[in-house]
């Protein structure tokens, strides 16, 4: 059975851990763009065991039933989630909610909620092997309010209760987060 054969579509819904666009000059044809998605799916969800059990029948139904563990494939357990990595050379198709169309480049952001279709696919390439999520469209279920990054960098310097290491540290080594900043 050749990979391209066994292509099985899922849908699957979580929360985004991270959602990029990425166009290098080491790319072939030139400029290329590439968009990788990557989803957390908690482990006691159906969609978890769904996705695992499609990424576990696509690899055996390429490389038969004792899959090697050369094979890379896209889900990885971390901190109780199945985290998926989703790829594509395509721009996905984006909806919102309603399932009415999203602008291009509207920002999917860490902790929204999506909803993920895609093709599960084994793939041979130079000796190595592997399955990959190949996304095909993507709903913005929930988003989180937008933050400005600013936020991030409110810190001030803080000041040390012992003198013996006050004495010794420089003023830009020692900073404290304001409170209310994550």
């Amino acid at each position: 059975m050749t990979a391209a054969s066994s292509a099985t579509r899922i849908l699957v819904s979580g929360t985004a851990v991270f959602d990029g666009h990425t166009a290098t000059m080491d790319q072939f044809p030139p400029n290329n763009p590439a968009y990788t998605l990557v989803l957390a799916v908690p482990l006691a969800s159906p969609d978890a065991a769904a996705l695992r059990q499609a990424v576990r029948a696509a690899a055996e139904a390429a490389f038969g039933p004792k899959v090697p563990s050369a094979i890379k494939l896209p889900i990885v357990e971390v901190d109780g989630q199945l985290q998926a990595k989703f790829r594509t050379k395509f721009q996905p198709e984006r909806v919102d909610a309603a399932r009415q169309p999203v602008a291009a480049d509207a920002e999917i952001t860490r902790g929204d909620r999506i909803a993920v279709v895609a093709l599960v696919s084994p793939w041979e390439a130079s000796g190595s092997k592997g399955v990959s999520l190949r996304m095909l469209a993507v709903q913005q279920v929930t988003a989180q309010p937008r933050r400005s990054a600013a936020s991030l960098f409110a810190v001030q310097p803080v000041a040390h209760a012992d003198p013996a290491v006050a004495a010794t540290d420089d003023a830009d080594d020692a900073f404290r987060f304001e409170e209310g900043t994550p």
